[in-house]
């Protein structure tokens, strides 16, 4: 549930919805209290701190340090997705099986590895580095797994990658211009390498760039311009990461979903035909208008050939899509996949 205003900066409306009181329009939720049924908005941060203290006894303002808390509370309650991930875990662990092997090989977005076959890349790897803003989960991933495994698994916990969680306040006040924006990103996506320290023959996101704009959902209300420009910026900050963390002569691979049955319910009929037939299901209900890709597979391919990442990309290439049943819902999934020159 994203809340925008319209660029009259009128509210949508959503049920329970509870307000400052104030005249001004709505900028914030409270991220404490949000819900499909219920939200608080605030027309600023000095509203919303106070309705956290009186309804939540919060003294911590610092809306980062919560989205934190937030990434790390989702994952411990589905700690283990084992079983329900297997048929997307194989779709996941084939396309790895191109990338370079015996190297070294990175994985962002890891968190619960309920995606990953941690033993099979052990097999074929020197080296497997997990990246994840949630510490914690990795911990347990790795914990789980026997001493030769665990010998091989690197650690590299409470990375955003996003690279814009320190802007949660700010930006909720006073959304940048695209021209910050842009140097924001590309502040970003520097600074995450840096935290990396190195580069790896093989890098993976696996279903991460969805999540990325989470935090911000749920703490700002603003324009529909404003979140097709924070997407883009998001996206741009994670195919950097991805191209600019990936050795000369290494292979690269996002996979990423696109699509839900909670907003598009025909999606989980789709399961019940050859899987062969999915692209042709796919192109029918988009020309149909039934179907929306946030984000399509097309624009990340474009944003791999503008001019800061066409010099780190080479072959790139979109693969064929896939189902993921996550039991309460079936997402749509593609994987992306180039060379660094």
């Amino acid at each position: 549930m994203t809340l925008e205003c319209s660029e009259s900066s009128r509210p949508v409306e959503v049920p329970q919805t509870r307000t400052c009181g104030c005249a001004e329009p709505p900028k914030r939720i409270c991220d404490l209290c949000y819900s499909a049924r219920s939200v608080f908005l605030a027309c600023s941060r000095v509203c919303l701190e106070r309705h956290q203290r009186e309804q939540h006894a919060a003294e911590n303002g610092d809306a980062e340090a919560r989205a934190r808390t937030a990434a790390r509370a989702y994952n411990r309650q589905f700690p283990d997705s084992w079983q329900r991930y297997a048929q997307h875990r194989q779709r996941v662990m084939a396309l790895i099986g191109s990338l370079p092997p015996d190297a070294e090989i990175c994985v962002f977005g890891a968190g619960n590895c309920s995606d990953l076959d941690l033993d099979m890349l052990a097999c074929s790897q020197r080296e497997i580095h997990l990246v994840d803003l949630d510490g914690d989960a990795l911990e347990r991933s790795r914990e789980r797994q026997s001493r030769a495994v665990r010998d091989k698994i690197v650690l590299h916990p409470n990375v955003d990658f996003s690279g814009l969680l320190q802007h949660l306040d700010d930006w909720g006040e006073r959304f940048p211009d695209r021209s910050a924006l842009g140097r924001s990103a590309v502040s970003a996506a520097q600074r995450i390498l840096r935290e990396l320290g190195r580069s790896f023959a093989g890098v993976v996101s696996t279903c991460v760039l969805s999540q990325l704009a989470v935090p911000f959902q749920h703490a700002w209300v603003s324009s529909r311009a404003n979140w097709a420009d924070l997407l883009s910026a998001l996206s741009a900050v994670h195919l950097a990461t991805l191209a600019g963390s990936t050795r000369s002569g290494g292979r690269g691979l996002l996979v990423f979903d696109v699509a839900s049955s909670k907003d598009t319910p025909e999606l989980a009929q789709y399961g019940e035909r050859p899987s062969g037939e999915l692209p042709e299901l796919v192109a029918g209900s988009l020309a149909r208008g039934a179907l929306t890709l946030r984000p399509r597979p097309k624009d990340l391919l474009s944003l791999l050939s503008s001019p800061g990442l066409r010099p780190l990309v080479s072959e790139a290439e979109l693969g064929a899509p896939w189902l993921w049943d996550l039991g309460d819902a079936t997402q749509l999934v593609y994987s992306l996949s180039f060379v660094h020159p």
